[in-house]
């Protein structure tokens, strides 16, 4: 089984990251990635996720067509 993991999980907290400086974001991005490797050997495929815009909805009939 694999899990997600969102460190930035909505958009309230997007937005907010929206509005840091450079400088702040930098330093999130240190504590993050610092994160990550203290925690690497429990972490499979690491990739972020792309903007809520870019997502597409995929709906399912009865009979399993889309």
């Amino acid at each position: 089984m694999k899990y997600i993991l969102l460190f930035c999980g909505s958009v309230k907290d997007q937005e907010r990251w929206g509005t840091m400086s450079e400088d702040q974001l930098a330093e999130m991005d240190t504590h993050v990635g610092d994160w990550i490797t203290k925690h690497s050997n429990r972490l499979g495929d690491r990739n972020r996720l792309h903007p809520p815009h870019t997502a597409k909805t995929v709906r399912h009939n009865a009979d399993g067509s889309t």
